[in-house]
């Protein structure tokens, strides 16, 4: 025989469960930690970038090179990398950036993490998401970056609605 508290807590969790919830306790959310941003320092990475044209709705690529220099500690618990990122073939499009990571890791270059693993061979995944402007339309992104002992790459995915699906707008290699 069941009992009415019994009966209360089954019916709550099968309610839980139909509205999608989950059964165990969440987890801690997913953060970085500047070592792994550090696993990017060092000789530059030369590779290339490919990338959605969206004029001729083509993919094109050309040669690109990353170099990535940690910067002196910040007075508010962030650590911050000099990323400069160069195009071989157009160096008029070189960019730089200063790549922040949040003291709780939680944050990179203004992104929110969702997600840190390390496969067998050592590469870590780290995915996050931000929003921002493409193609002059407000859109979504998705960055998904691949960090391994000899190759590195940044995968830019986009959605311009909630339910649309993400599309790869660019993505650069790089190994050393």
């Amino acid at each position: 025989m069941i009992t009415t508290p019994l009966r209360r807590l089954l019916v709550a969790v099968a309610v839980l469960v139909a509205q999608g919830a989950p059964l165990a306790a969440q987890s801690k959310p997913a953060a970085i930690t500047p070592a792994d941003v550090d696993r990017l320092t060092g000789a530059p990475w030369k590779g290339t970038l490919e990338y959605l044209d969206y004029t001729s709705q083509k993919q094109v690529t050309i040669k690109s090179t990353l170099a990535v220099r940690r910067l002196p500690a910040q007075s508010d618990g962030t650590t911050a990398w000099s990323m400069a990122i160069g195009y071989t073939d157009e160096p008029d499009a070189n960019s730089g950036e200063t790549a922040m990571l949040s003291a709780d890791g939680r944050t990179f270059r203004g992104e929110a993490v969702l997600e840190r693993t390390i496969a067998a061979d050592g590469t870590m995944r780290v995915v996050t998401e931000q929003d921002g402007p493409d193609d002059n339309r407000p859109a979504r992104f998705r960055f998904v970056y691949l960090i391994g002992p000899t190759t590195v790459s940044i995968q830019k995915l986009v959605r311009f609605a909630p339910t649309e699906a993400f599309f790869e707008r660019h993505i650069y290699r790089w190994g050393r």
